[in-house]
């Protein structure tokens, strides 16, 4: 009797993981997002963001990192000055996860976002 509990528990168990990994991975569909790309939209707005602070408005860094934290989640962000790039992630264990970049172009079209 208890390995037919056993192996209903252990069904059960990879039933509830199957429909996590539905919920997660399977698009909404009036936004057609998924829960994943919610830390891209986050690291993606704070990488544009900075890098319109500081290669459009020419802004000092000391403000463009306070006011793009005030306005977006705690991304980390690294800034190449010879590109004039902006890279924003999240870290999980000193691990850049859900990475996103900015560039600037030029001075008519600003910084845009680059698909890595």
């Amino acid at each position: 009797m208890s390995r037919i509990r056993f192996r209903a528990l252990l069904v059960l168990a990879q039933l509830l993981t199957l429909l996590v990994l539905v919920v997660i991975l399977w698009p909404d569909s009036k936004t057609h997002l998924r829960i994943l790309d919610f830390p891209y939209l986050a690291t993606g707005y704070r990488a544009k963001e900075y890098c319109s602070c500081l290669y459009v408005l020419l802004q000092p860094r000391d403000f463009c990192q306070q006011w793009t934290q005030e306005i977006s989640l705690d991304a980390d962000l690294r800034v190449d000055d010879a590109q004039r790039q902006v890279t924003a992630s999240f870290t999980w264990l000193h691990i850049p996860m859900f990475e996103s970049q900015a560039r600037w172009i030029s001075e008519n079209q600003g910084c845009l976002l680059i698909r890595s």
